[in-house]
């Protein structure tokens, strides 16, 4: 979707929006239809996703990606941990979210007409020698973000398995140089060997948010919430009771979760 086109067919109905309110409505994917949803609970679950980064996104800040004030605002970029919206912020949210469920998607999307589709699948760049220097800037930047961050084991982890990541340099048909990075974390794991893209800011450095909002998910929040398997048959063990005793099947045991709290995933760079 050309977010661009959609941020201006949206201000024509709502007029200027803040910097910072399309930066968070981009890490929650809700730069589309999607945006139709919001409701004054998720506008509240997004202000927690967005406290609970701070600390990523201050890193990726400090590394060249964007200033945390072009996504927190002015008033919370020296206290993101404290973010919270403006009352009027979320009135205009909620106007937002009107007007895209009123006008439906067909007005977000620009139309072609019978124009054939320019191709999508990217190409590689020209030399081998830029190709390389592009996957070491990008194991380079990944790199100095762990080593910087201590997640511990995690972090270790991924320090270790580094020069064995896989990474893609494809290019545009428009020239846009991106990266497209398989986490080894998720090949170490026997996971689906999940990739993400990079994007280069505009000093010739790679925006890595899309890597660690993977890693932070996947490997951390995800972990978390997942219940080892010898802990589940010691609950199953722990639900056997004497035969005159009701007993529940196995299926109907709850074990504890809980939602992540980010479920979207940028793949491309902030605006």
């Amino acid at each position: 979707m050309d977010e661009e086109y959609f941020w201006t067919q949206l201000e024509a109905d709502s007029g200027p929006i803040n910097v910072h309110l399309k930066n968070i409505m981009k890490l929650q994917s809700l730069c589309s239809v999607a945006m139709g949803e919001l409701s004054a609970g998720l506008i509240q679950a997004i202000e927690q996703d967005m406290r609970d980064m701070c600390d990523f996104l201050k890193a990726e800040e400090e590394a060249g990606g964007t200033p945390l004030v072009q996504i927190y605002g002015k008033r919370f970029a020296a206290a993101p941990q404290k973010f919270k919206f403006l009352a009027g912020e979320i009135a205009l949210l909620l106007k937002l979210a009107s007007i895209v469920k009123e006008k439906g998607f067909k007005s977000f999307y620009r139309h072609q007409g019978k124009q054939k589709a320019k191709p999508t699948v990217p190409t590689q760049v020209q030399s081998n020698e830029e190709l390389d220097e592009y996957v070491r800037g990008a194991v380079d930047k990944i790199r100095a973000f762990y080593q910087v961050n201590d997640f511990g084991k995690l972090s270790d982890d991924i320090l270790d398995h580094l020069d064995e990541m896989e990474v893609n340099i494809l290019t545009r048909d428009d020239g846009v140089v991106l990266a497209e990075v398989f986490c080894p974390l998720c090949r170490k794991s026997g996971r689906h060997h999940q990739s993400v893209k990079l994007a280069l800011s505009a000093n010739n450095s790679w925006k890595i948010y899309s890597f660690t909002r993977h890693v932070t998910l996947v490997h951390i929040n995800g972990a978390a919430n997942e219940t080892p398997k010898s802990n589940k048959r010691q609950a199953l063990a722990a639900s056997e009771v004497p035969p005159k005793m009701e007993c529940y099947p196995a299926d109907e045991t709850t074990l504890g979760s809980s939602p992540e709290s980010d479920s979207t995933s940028p793949s491309d760079p902030l605006v």
